[in-house]
């Protein structure tokens, strides 16, 4: 399997703990896009991933597959690096894809709050506390 194929199926099963990683939803394909940079917000706009995500999917479907995927990287390369040839386009989309898993952006935590729920009140009387004190001591 190649470093792409890898990383589209993590990108696939993140935030679904039954998808299989065959196919992604338009969310993980525009996670997948703004994290690994294909997305600049200038050539690249998220309105840019959801139209082509849109285009290469099949009728009716809410995913799309890895073949559907290489599409749809075929379809933005261009717009990303708009000096390079067809072929060194794709390479340097490819590249910037390539060994990366999602990040948990946006999941952090705060201290007070946990240290709120170690006193047992509100989510804290459904959480043990020795693990609210593990997780309390590393932050």
């Amino acid at each position: 399997m190649s470093g792409v194929e890898d990383a589209f199926r993590k990108f696939a099963v993140y935030g679904d703990t039954a998808a299989s990683g065959n196919e992604m939803t338009g969310k993980n394909f525009s996670k997948m896009c703004k994290e690994c940079g294909v997305m600049d917000g200038k050539a690249v706009t998220s309105t840019d991933i959801d139209i082509v995500f849109n285009k290469v999917k099949t009728k009716g479907a809410r995913t799309i597959t890895f073949a559907e995927f290489q599409q749809a990287m075929k379809e933005l390369c261009g717009k990303r690096f708009k000096g390079k040839s067809p072929e060194e386009a794709l390479q340097a989309v490819y590249g910037l894809i390539e060994g990366k898993e999602p990040g948990s952006a946006g999941t952090t935590v705060s201290r007070s709050f946990l240290a709120h729920c170690a006193t047992g009140a509100t989510m804290g009387s459904h959480i043990p506390r020795a693990i609210l004190a593990c997780i309390l001591a590393y932050l």
